[in-house]
């Protein structure tokens, strides 16, 4: 308390608060530093020069605190009564008016800080139902921009998406997925540069540029490379690698055409979990496309797994980490895919060096609609 400082140096010989700074004093700091003048003059052994100088720093005290009109009003009436009753010697004593002041101070002293505390309290509580209301309104906007998971009769589908920052719903990955008139699953996942909303509209231009040239008839080895030259033009610093897949759930073929983008791994029972190598360059790349179309014939239960690099890539190792999934994946391949997502992410995401947009979604072929 800088007051009951100055009223101590004051006492004892030292110099006092200006004006000023007496002008300014809380009332509540004012009787604090008074009762603290008081107990020390109760203390006893004090000579009549301490005594003296005691006397006048009460009556300044009760002054400051009651009113700074010197003589005039209660205050005044306090300091005449509080020096007049102080410099009688022998038992010191302070008058009913003054206590009965003090007392009514710190009552009030005591509700304001009940007051502050409820009203630290529902500033709490604020907070939390802000915090709620963010994340509701994250999810309906990543809800949004997700595309619903389609019925197909004979395959299982499930997708995990986990943004990199907290206070963004969506990064750059995102996925599409749309039966074709004919009757294939269209299977897009793409990674944009950059973290966040704004990677966020770079990937929904990719999505629906090769989504629009896919429904258009163009075929599967042409549509990177296709999308890279529409998009560019517009958007010339637009980055990304994408993995464009077509299924047919009745002959079990898939096909795969990539621009930069990790390959899918096929997981077949009774099989080691493989990579079906796809090559090529994303948007953004120097001679963006795919250099051909990979594809396999899937027995039936056969998983596939599509993903971005943020679920590779944790640990800063995208090698060790291609090795970690496929083994995770032969490990866990009878669990039903919704679980198998979840379960494979938190596997892989148990160490975190490198923070980034992770997407998994997996696909197992179900003819006898089984799995």
């Amino acid at each position: 308390m800088p007051f009951l400082t100055e009223s101590i140096f004051r006492i004892i010989g030292g110099s006092g608060p200006t004006n000023a700074l007496i002008a300014v004093m809380s009332p509540a700091v004012c009787f604090a530093a008074r009762h603290a003048v008081r107990a020390a003059a109760l203390e006893g052994g004090f000579g009549p020069a301490f005594r003296f100088k005691l006397i006048a720093a009460v009556s300044e005290l009760a002054r400051d605190c009651y009113g700074h009109g010197g003589d005039r009003g209660a205050g005044g009436r306090a300091a005449r009564t509080a020096a007049s009753a102080w410099s009688g010697g022998g038992v010191m004593s302070v008058p009913d008016e003054p206590l009965r002041r003090i007392r009514m101070l710190e009552g009030e002293l005591a509700d304001a800080r009940q007051d502050v505390l409820a009203l630290v309290a529902e500033l709490e509580e604020r907070d939390v139902r802000l915090r709620r209301a963010h994340r509701a309104i994250f999810r309906e906007l990543e809800d949004a921009l997700r595309p619903p998971i389609p019925h197909v009769e004979q395959a299982r589908l499930a997708v995990y998406y986990s943004s990199s920052e907290d206070d963004a719903p969506t990064g750059g990955d995102l996925y599409d997925v749309v039966i074709m008139p004919g009757g294939e699953l269209h299977v897009v996942v793409v990674d944009a540069a950059g973290h966040g909303v704004a990677s966020t509209r770079a990937a929904l231009n990719i999505i629906h540029a090769v989504r629009v040239l896919s429904l258009a008839g163009l075929p599967l080895e042409n549509v990177v490379e296709r999308a890279a030259a529409i998009l560019q033009p517009v958007y010339p610093d637009l980055a990304g690698t994408v993995l464009v897949a077509r299924f047919d759930p009745r002959t079990g073929v898939l096909r795969v055409a990539t621009g930069g983008h990790p390959p899918p791994l096929i997981v077949a029972p009774g099989e080691p979990a493989t990579y079906l190598e796809a090559w090529g360059r994303g948007l953004g790349y120097p001679d963006p496309g795919s250099d051909h179309v990979a594809e396999r014939w899937l027995g039936p239960g056969t998983l596939v797994l599509f993903y971005t690099d943020g679920l590779v890539e944790a640990r800063r190792d995208l090698n060790a980490g291609l090795d970690e999934l496929a083994e995770l994946a032969g490990r866990h391949r009878d669990l039903p895919v919704d679980e198998l997502t979840d379960t494979l992410v938190r596997m892989m995401r148990r160490e975190v060096l490198h923070s980034d947009d992770t997407l998994l979604l997996a696909m197992r072929w179900t003819p006898t609609r089984e799995g």
